[in-house]
């Protein structure tokens, strides 16, 4: 996840500049499908990214026996070499590195932390308001016009929720002001926008659960309401 992340942060911008041009229709219609491309492309990154790990894997598996058959004489050096080497590391780098963590980095855990989850969970708050009002609305429509047909229809709406821009949009601006402010220079982070395009996925991941929930919780609907008529 961490490589394909810093994958989509250099992919993005030039992606957004081939694509954009080309994209058709509205603003949300346009808006819409570039969220439907980002999302694939980040799929496919993703999926090429653990293609190539797994095959680092298994040829470095593949290579242990040899490896070791050819070492196995010289082991008992090797590791008494290996244990000399890291003690002297450590010796060297394990105070300094101490002392960085200490006063470089667990000071500002906590900032971290407030700065990632205060927008991100205003963000998924708004998600589950979001949903909440969907819910209320298909209830309301569903007494009022109790028909499989209708419940049907709603459940089609709520199950591309996720995908609706306009509706998504102010679960979108809750996550927007993600900022890590001087956290950005002191960790090398050049942008926060990886951090909001992946709470922005996550919300989307969120919602399509539904979709996947849709088959047994929609029939059950239908079949009540068909059974009420």
């Amino acid at each position: 996840m961490v490589l394909s992340n810093l994958v989509m942060e250099d992919l993005l911008p030039e992606l957004r500049e081939l694509i954009s041009p080309r994209l058709k229709g509205k603003p949300h219609e346009r808006l819409r499908a570039w969220m439907q491309v980002r999302d694939a492309v980040y799929s496919l990154v993703q999926g090429q990214c653990q293609t190539h790990y797994e095959a680092v894997v298994q040829k470095c598996e593949a290579a242990d026996s040899s490896l070791e058959a050819s070492i196995r004489t010289d082991m008992d050096q090797i590791i008494t070499a290996m244990d000399h080497v890291t003690n002297k590391i450590r010796e060297v780098v394990l105070p300094k590195a101490e002392k960085l963590l200490k006063v470089s980095i667990q000071p500002y855990i906590s900032s971290v932390l407030d700065a990632l989850m205060e927008p991100t969970s205003r963000g998924f708050s708004e998600v589950r308001q979001l949903f909440f009002r969907e819910l209320m609305d298909l209830s309301k429509n569903t007494l009022n016009q109790g028909s499989k047909e209708v419940v049907a229809q709603h459940m089609e709406k709520i199950s591309v929720l996720a995908f609706h821009p306009v509706k998504m949009q102010s679960c979108y601006e809750k996550v927007e002001p993600l900022s890590l402010e001087g956290l950005q220079q002191r960790f090398d982070v050049c942008s926060s926008s990886v951090f909001v395009q992946r709470a922005q996925i996550l919300m989307r991941q969120v919602l399509g659960l539904v979709y996947r929930m849709r088959s047994p919780w929609g029939s059950l609907l239908v079949h009540s309401f068909s059974f009420m008529e």
